[in-house]
């Protein structure tokens, strides 16, 4: 589906030259080299099979594009990771932001539907996939924000 962003009246000459899409990452069907920028917010761990999704941002990304995601990400030690989750639902409880039964539905969501994957392997998927100068622009615990490009 293609969109107009809300936005678009504080920004024309930007809402003139740009296409919003809405859609799974799975469902997206992209021309080659047709992406300039790629930004994905809280949504890359919902994907249970991310390296076809970076192969198919790869071809269509355009020569010197970027790729930014913000998200979970798994530490590649498990007593570390184990620590990050820990700290999360630490942070839920506090001054009740959630109750047990709203904690006992994240927890079951989280099981069902969410798939963290370390740093290193998001690096060598984007890798894969064609991608350069991948990095880590900030990390606190479970989240994190990569970048990635297509060499100009």
């Amino acid at each position: 589906m293609w969109l107009r962003s809300s936005q678009s009246a504080a920004a024309p000459k930007v809402a003139e030259r740009s296409t919003f899409l809405q859609g799974t990452f799975e469902e997206l069907e992209l021309e080659a080299e047709s992406v300039d920028l790629v930004v994905a917010s809280l949504s890359l761990h919902h994907v249970a099979d991310l390296a076809p999704v970076y192969r198919m941002l790869g071809r269509a990304m355009a020569p010197g594009g970027e790729f930014r995601s913000a998200d979970g990400i798994r530490a590649d030690d498990p007593r570390l990771h184990a620590l990050h989750v820990e700290r999360w639902e630490a942070f839920w409880r506090e001054g009740d932001r959630l109750g047990p039964t709203e904690i006992a539905s994240v927890k079951d969501h989280v099981a069902r539907h969410d798939h963290y994957e370390p740093l290193t392997r998001h690096f060598r998927m984007l890798e894969a996939a064609g991608f350069s100068h991948t990095d880590c622009l900030w990390r606190d615990g479970l989240f994190g924000v990569m970048a990635a490009g297509r060499e100009g």
